[in-house]
């Protein structure tokens, strides 16, 4: 067994519950041992090895060999491996059908991708649900199974105590297997824990693999995944209540998240929840695009002008802004989450069929989004940066270098001390201005202050003309301007 020195006498919940391979070994073998074809029968009854007829490249069917089929290929230990999984091929979504039907009360149905198709809001074509078994065993055994993996997620107990959630219950089995290559069993490992929740009432069912190397065990590395797979998902589900708001502001995010996209369906959305809207009544059965030009407690529909090339995407969702431009035959590459808040091409720009549009999604405003998203989109689709005005931080360093050079006690003309005649009693600010006019070091700028009003200094014309003319050269040190 997994655990050195075993795990002594156990009943049939505990060997689930500890993951025994000996224990369920030991059980099948004495059941099924003279006859084990009658253990794959059960198999097939229960629908393990039914086709699903799943649509997706890479799809196999289970296989389980009878012993019938190749009785010199079956040996004494082919049904203890069996009965663990060794020797089978079953996929992980049979595994997970399977799975599935016991938290569906016995009913083993085929698993869904798409629900429907849609053209401008009219279904196109339905896939409704395809029931493969109705019971796939008795009541009674059913209800035992389901004690058994609820069991397996103990708080401080079974191999699937990592999987445990304090917000609900969570039923499952961990799994690990050795991955077969043509050197043998390699070190190699595919483990996985699959089962649904809420236990008792469930909602959902996964199934986590993961492939690793030794040492590895389902219950160490996927049960941690699925639990906050599932925590993440059974949190979308949880409505606020609003019934204790104690004021209007409490209220603020109560109307949901409307940006652009299609007009009718918005109206559809509002409809349904019973909000009120303004703006114009939608009435095309068609696609009408738009956006909600309203606030965030009132909702104004405007319908989008008719533009020529690439229009703004802007607030829309994935789906509208997919099928939006993929109607224009443009191939599209989404990155993010939420709403579209940049594009790789402008609104108004020409565009041909087969040209790549990039979308950067983000559950932000899109004046909010991080520099760094907003860096990585502009690098990826070759976008120029942001422009920033500069002009103020140009400005900046010859102020501090004369700031500086007063603090030094330089001047333009180390040979003249111009006086200074304060007048009107000037502070020291407008002090500093008259003595960065008159240190002007050319002989234009010398030009320009003979034209400035008087501003309370005064200097002669001589003085002005050696100014113009000194070099400049640093004052020495305990000089005064």
């Amino acid at each position: 067994d997994w655990r050195k020195g075993g795990n002594g006498v156990m009943t049939v919940p505990d060997i689930i519950k500890r993951s025994s391979n000996v224990g369920v070994s030991g059980l099948i073998d004495r059941a099924y041992g003279r006859d084990p074809d009658k253990f794959v029968e059960g198999l097939q009854r229960i629908g393990i090895m039914e086709d699903l007829h799943i649509p997706i490249p890479g799809y196999r069917v289970p296989r389980i060999r009878y012993k019938r089929d190749n009785p010199s290929r079956w040996y004494g230990t082919t049904l203890p491996w069996m009965s663990i999984g060794y020797e089978t091929q079953v996929p992980p979504i049979s595994t997970l059908t399977f799975y599935n039907g016991v938290a569906n009360g016995g009913k083993l149905v085929q698993p869904r991708f798409v629900t429907e198709i849609r053209r401008n809001d009219e279904v196109v074509k339905e896939f409704p649900v395809v029931v493969l078994r109705e019971k796939m065993c008795k009541d009674q055994t059913l209800r035992d199974i389901q004690t058994c993996l609820e069991g397996v997620v103990g708080k401080n107990s079974g191999t699937g105590k990592l999987a445990y959630s304090k917000y609900f219950r969570v039923a499952g089995k961990t799994g690990t297997a050795q991955i077969w290559s043509k050197h043998g069993f390699a070190a190699n490992y595919l483990v996985s824990f699959a089962g649904y929740f809420p236990a008792d009432r469930p909602k959902y069912s996964m199934i986590v693999c993961i492939e690793k190397t030794a040492p590895a065990y389902g219950g160490m590395h996927c049960c941690p995944v699925f639990k906050k797979i599932a925590e993440t998902v059974m949190a979308r589900d949880l409505n606020a209540d609003y019934r204790a708001a104690r004021d209007s502001t409490a209220l603020r995010h109560e109307l949901p998240f409307m940006a652009a996209g299609d007009l009718n369906a918005l109206n559809n959305v509002l409809g349904a929840i019973g909000l009120g809207k303004q703006g114009l009544p939608v009435t095309s059965s068609g696609i009408v695009w738009g956006s909600n030009t309203g606030t965030d407690r009132q909702v104004r529909l405007t319908q989008e002008t008719t533009v020529q090339g690439m229009p703004s995407l802007i607030g829309y969702g994935l789906r509208d802004a997919v099928y939006r431009l993929e109607r224009m035959g443009l191939r599209v590459k989404a990155t993010g989450v939420g709403h579209v808040v940049r594009q790789s091409i402008a609104p108004g720009t020409r565009v041909q069929r087969g040209m790549r549009v990039g979308l950067l999604l983000s559950s932000k405003d899109d004046k909010h989004i991080s520099e760094e998203e907003d860096q990585t989109f502009r690098r990826m689709y070759g976008l120029p940066a942001e422009k920033k005005d500069s002009t103020q931080k140009t400005a900046e360093p010859s102020v501090r270098e004369s700031e500086k050079s007063e603090k030094s006690g330089t001047n333009d003309n180390p040979t003249k001390k111009t006086p200074q005649l304060s007048t009107n009693g000037k502070g020291e600010n407008e002090k500093k201005k008259e003595r960065k006019t008159e240190a002007a070091p050319t002989t234009q700028s010398s030009a320009a202050n003979n034209k400035t009003p008087h501003t309370g200094s005064a200097t002669s014309s001589t003085d002005k003309k050696k100014n113009a003319a000194a070099p400049s050269k640093k004052t020495p040190k305990g000089s005064k301007s």
